[in-house]
């Protein structure tokens, strides 16, 4: 039909009841890139991993994977028990496994983009901050008193070299 619209507002129906649905945000991507069938989503030119519709796809479709293999592996002992064959249960649970796997996989992929992006993106600076460098800076609290000393005091780095000069050397050189 390429109604695409329609579609879309068909799967927000769908996702209005089940908000989990990998089903309806496959739909609202296949609207999205404007797809008839999800073989030809393979041929798209244009990338939709980016896409908000993909993402929720492929988690709420890992997690509804992993809902059935959990209930899979729960019904072979009991199968076992009724004397049942369990082959083919135990094959279908692996196979799903290996799609999890794959799903994982490409989860993993977009979440490490997603995290690059938001690593890179800079601080907000707060709003009480004061526009500057050091000297626009203020005391905001001070606990204690500040001690007074009858002497210079040495700083840390002095201190090293009168404890252990080798280490400081050490340290340069590192």
């Amino acid at each position: 039909d390429e109604e695409w619209e329609n579609a879309d507002i068909y799967c927000e129906k769908v996702l209005d009841e089940d908000p989990k649905n990998a089903l309806a945000y496959f739909g609202k991507l296949m609207a999205e890139l404007k797809v008839r069938k999800r073989e030809q989503l393979t041929e798209c030119e244009q990338s939709f991993e980016e896409s908000s519709n993909y993402q929720k796809a492929i988690r709420f479709g890992n997690e509804s994977l992993k809902a059935e293999r959990n209930n899979n592996s729960a019904l072979v002992p009991k199968y076992k028990k009724e004397g049942k064959d369990v082959a083919e249960l135990i094959a279908k649970t692996k196979e799903i496994g290996a799609k999890i796997g794959e799903v994982d996989s490409k989860l993993g992929e977009v979440e490490e983009k997603i995290n690059d992006f938001l690593c890179r993106l800079p601080n907000m600076p707060d709003e009480d901050l004061l526009a500057g460098e050091k000297e626009n800076n203020k005391v905001i609290y001070t606990f204690g008193n500040k001690p007074e000393f009858s002497f210079k005091p040495l700083s840390h780095i002095e201190i090293c070299e009168k404890k252990n000069p080798a280490s400081t050397c050490v340290a340069r050189d590192l």
